[in-house]
């Protein structure tokens, strides 16, 4: 072996990337921090302390950061001066207003839920800090952010959402103990119950929508498109995973099934049937190859460089999986036959992204959105009614709504509750995004 082949094997090694900084944060990836300006005890112009000879100019600032930390919530006591009078008996109070929640705290207490503390562990963090507040006081501090102004802003956030083209949809499942409680009663009543994240892009800006109730997503999505103003109802596309219950069996929506839930079906069959499953697995791993190869094109570009180049390989798929049937190579009832006819029956919807332009390969995007929701009913166990449930996913759209676009969702919240007045007559002018030209516009 010569030292060209000794030295191969190095090379095919991945290498793996430093973190930036090393993993540390600094002074500039703060830039809504404030800046303590630590003034020098001599002046510009004043005698060099040191050698007595030169005079002191301004130089370059030393930078540096410092981590604090306070509990998440904190509690401020106010006490009114009151004045009576000895003749008539009237009491003189301080005029000043001071509301029991302030928007920070409604804020914080919602970021907080949407990323999986449970209303009664958040009250026993409070608890740790010293700052002990019950679990239904936590609540109600949401309810009010939902009822000003979060409720109209999530209305019209849906409204902005059915000027979308390309959908994702998912579901995961939810826990709602009304509904349980309503099932065990013997009301006639669906039982499973279901967050849908809907995703889609308007107008340049990304929209993530959760819905929790006892609904499927296809009923959430035709319930959201079904109000738009077109009478011929613009054809969309929906990208989904190809349980039966994600279809809305609509006319004008064009279903494309994930392309990982296909793959998924020959990783789990590697082990009985390897051969036939590396032979299909090395096939999409070309199509994701092109998928690569398309990242910084437009989307008609990128669906033409599919049409070309992804198309034959999807077709030449189907091709084996049929030889395989016919020659009785592959049984129909077997596990790798049943994964064969679910490729077959869905070949269309497979195919969907060589011929729409943006439609991504799989679902991947949106079952991302949906884990925070996954995550939530791991550690909050349950919704106790459908009202609360609706609120919590209302509040959640608007957070991982900003989060996507790159917003501080909770300066965000903060806006629109000092402008709650104004955000509840005209919400569609305090979307996610009119908040961050805002911002653009007061630091110019």
């Amino acid at each position: 072996m010569n030292s060209a082949d000794e030295e191969a094997p190095l090379e095919k090694k991945k290498r793996r990337r430093s973190a930036k900084n090393g993993g540390r944060n600094g002074f500039n990836d703060y830039p809504n921090s404030p800046i303590d300006i630590i003034e020098n005890q001599h002046q510009p112009g004043s005698q060099c302390p040191c050698c007595s000879k030169g005079k002191l100019y301004e130089g370059e600032d030393r930078q540096g950061i410092q981590y604090d930390a306070s509990p998440l919530i904190e509690v401020t006591r106010h006490r009114k001066k009151v004045l009576r009078c000895n003749a008539c008996g009237l009491e003189q109070i301080p005029g000043k207003s001071i509301p029991r929640h302030t928007n920070e705290a409604r804020s914080a207490v919602v970021v907080e839920r949407a990323l999986g503390m449970p209303l009664n562990r958040l009250s026993r963090l409070q608890a740790l800090f010293g700052v002990e507040i019950p679990q239904s006081t936590l609540w109600v501090m949401a309810k009010e952010l939902w009822e000003r102004v979060g409720h109209s802003v999530f209305n019209t956030l849906s409204q902005s959402a059915q000027g979308g083209i390309i959908f994702g949809g998912d579901d995961t499942t939810a826990r709602i103990r009304e509904i349980q409680e309503r099932y065990e009663s013997g009301e006639k009543i669906r039982k499973g119950c279901y967050t849908s994240s809907i995703c889609t892009q308007s107008n340049g800006n990304d929209i993530i929508l959760y819905f929790t109730s006892n609904k499927y997503l296809a009923e959430n999505f035709t319930g959201l498109l079904v109000q738009r103003d077109d009478e011929d109802k613009t054809v969309v596309s929906l990208m989904v995973d190809a349980g039966g219950n994600s279809d809305p069996k609509l006319s004008w929506v064009i279903l494309g099934y994930c392309l990982a839930h296909g793959r998924r079906k020959f990783v789990e069959l590697l082990k009985s049937s390897p051969d036939e499953c590396k032979y299909f697995l090395g096939l999409i791993a070309q199509i994701y190859q092109n998928d690569k190869t398309t990242k910084d094109m437009a989307p008609n570009e990128r669906q033409r460089y599919h049409h070309i180049h992804s198309l034959p390989i999807l077709r030449a798929m189907y091709r084996e999986m049929i030889r395989l049937f016919r020659e009785k190579r592959v049984e129909p009832n077997s596990s790798l036959g049943k994964a064969f006819t679910y490729w077959l029956k869905r070949r269309y919807g497979f195919a969907a992204f060589t011929r729409i332009p943006g439609m991504p390969l799989d679902n991947n995007a949106t079952e991302r959105a949906l884990r925070p929701m996954a995550m939530g009913r791991k550690t909050s166990l349950f919704f106790m009614t459908l009202v609360s449930a609706g609120i919590w996913s209302e509040l959640f759209s608007l957070v991982f709504t900003c989060e996507k676009n790159g917003i501080n969702a909770y300066a965000y919240l903060n806006w629109l509750q000092v402008n709650w007045l104004t955000a509840s007559r005209e919400p569609e002018k305090y979307l996610p995004w009119h908040f961050r030209a805002a911002t653009e516009l007061i630091a110019a």
